[in-house]
């Protein structure tokens, strides 16, 4: 939901989406919709969704760029991230006017809207308060933790008579500290259609494939996740570089945890791709042609 913020004070009932017209009673001022303002007055729920969980507001909260939330979505992002500089719908910077950071100590509620809701929309307000004091239940019985994974190649270049041919190993790995089979099933590797066969999946570790070749392209990686996790396979793409000994990127992967379980139930919250990182060397051009004569796993 946006709620149009003038001279810089939150009026929760007023939208300004351009096919809408208001009308104000007192001092509440509710959207109706304009193609109907003849014959139907009454507000709807779509006007106020929280766009994070796409549900009835419920406690809402409101930033200075006019998006509003539910204030639950808005203490889970913050669990996850510690503080907030910018909305997280549009993201505008903002400010609480003392602190430049939205923390769980300063989320800022929007009263109004939050008495008028249930009157307007009293059932379904009810079954939304249900349904958010039962997540709340369940989450404050877990903790956020996050976990980097590294995804990249290897690489050295093999003398053969007459030529030259790169050798790369495509991995996906943890910090040395940490059982990555603890965490991952499996890894499929999806590569360039002259390989036979050209989707490979390894399901132990270490997650590793090697190859022989004459040119780089873009390999397709999908990690599937101990099924414990109830965490989404996550893909993504590498391109094989053969400058130096390779390249690699970091992924963090947020896993929420509960307190009572930690090294065994994992639950799905946010993926986010960071960095990249030049594994060293000096750098080397090829061309997309392949040599698939050896394949070892």
């Amino acid at each position: 939901m946006f709620i149009n913020n003038n001279n810089n004070s939150l009026n929760p009932l007023t939208t300004t989406t351009t096919s809408r017209q208001q009308t104000s009673t007192g001092n509440n001022t509710t959207p109706i919709n304009s193609s109907n303002n003849n014959n139907n007055s009454n507000p709807v729920i779509s006007d106020f969704e929280c766009p994070l969980c796409l549900n009835l507001l419920y406690e809402p909260v409101g930033f200075h760029c006019g998006h509003t939330f539910c204030k639950f979505c808005i203490e889970r992002l913050l669990a996850s991230n510690g503080s907030m500089n910018a909305c997280p719908c549009c993201r505008a910077p903002f400010s609480d006017g003392n602190n430049s950071l939205i923390t769980l100590k300063n989320i800022r509620p929007l009263l109004t809207l939050r008495n008028v809701l249930p009157m307007l929309f009293k059932e379904q307000y009810e079954m939304r308060r249900l349904e958010v004091e039962k997540e709340r239940r369940e989450y404050v019985q877990t903790q956020t933790i996050r976990k980097s994974f590294f995804i990249g190649n290897e690489h050295t270049v093999i003398s053969r008579s007459d030529q030259n041919i790169h050798k790369w190993t495509m991995f996906v790995r943890m910090d040395s500290r940490e059982n990555v089979s603890d965490f991952i099933h499996s890894v499929e590797y999806r590569l360039h259609p002259t390989f036979k066969p050209n989707v490979v999946v390894v399901d132990k570790a270490p997650f590793e494939l090697t190859r022989f070749g004459w040119g780089y392209f873009t390999v397709k990686v999908k990690i599937t996740f101990q099924s414990y996790l109830n965490k989404p396979a996550f893909a993504t793409n590498h391109t094989l570089s053969f400058d130096g000994n390779g390249l690699m990127s970091q992924v963090e992967i947020d896993f929420l945890v509960k307190r009572e379980q930690q090294s065994e139930i994992y639950i799905d919250i946010i993926n986010s791709p960071t960095s990249e990182e030049d594994m060293s060397g000096e750098g080397m051009s090829s061309n997309n042609m392949f040599d698939d004569d050896e394949d070892v796993l």
